[in-house]
């Protein structure tokens, strides 16, 4: 029997995203898993002291929930890794930081529209799935837009970067009003380069 010595790990990237991955078949998991979950709530606790509105999920929840989001194929991590993510060896959990993703949508002149988290708490209240719920409301100029949750799942596993969303907005701001065209937020096909 391999003695396997993996050892879980979380990272935080810049202040809007807490990500932890755990590999459940490694030796002393839990005593790792109990120090980096320390870690984790260590960071969302200061944004939640703070005012902040985070969300979060895991892996193997989100295969269940939602199967539109990218295969771990696609990820610029090894064969085992992307193996382990998809058979739920390796379990992946992320915060996100919504506050801190709208703060730097208003830095650049967008502003908010309503408080996701009265939103959110509308959405539960009336019975509804959060996950068919737009996370946020912005505005810029004439320009408002209900940003989908499956942008706020993207950010959490796909790790796509709140600016590359932000670009995408100004953009469609940047081409004025078109009456009888609907916007349809894309596939950033150069953010896996970011990754990397």
């Amino acid at each position: 029997m391999s003695s396997r010595t993996s050892i879980p790990s979380g990272r935080t990237f810049d202040q809007y995203l807490r990500v932890d991955c755990i590999v459940l078949d490694a030796n002393a998991v839990e005593e790792n898993g109990e120090k980096t979950i320390k870690e984790s709530m260590a960071v969302v606790q200061g944004w939640e002291e703070r005012g902040d509105f985070v969300v979060d999920a895991s892996n193997v929840e989100m295969k269940v929930a939602t199967p539109n989001v990218a295969p771990y194929s696609v990820f610029p991590f090894s064969e085992q890794i992307c193996a382990g993510l998809l058979t739920n060896s390796h379990w992946l959990r992320s915060f996100l930081n919504v506050s801190e993703v709208l703060r730097r949508f208003q830095d650049r002149g967008w502003s908010l529209e309503e408080d996701p988290r009265e939103e959110y708490l509308r959405v539960i209240k009336a019975g509804e799935d959060p996950r068919e719920s737009h996370f946020a409301r912005i505005r810029r100029g004439s320009l408002t837009v209900a940003l989908p949750p499956m942008m706020c799942t993207r950010m959490l596993f796909e790790f796509l970067k709140p600016r590359s969303l932000l670009h995408e907005l100004e953009s469609i701001f940047r081409e004025g009003p078109q009456p009888d065209k609907e916007h349809v937020l894309s596939y950033f096909p150069r953010e896996r380069s970011n990754w990397l």
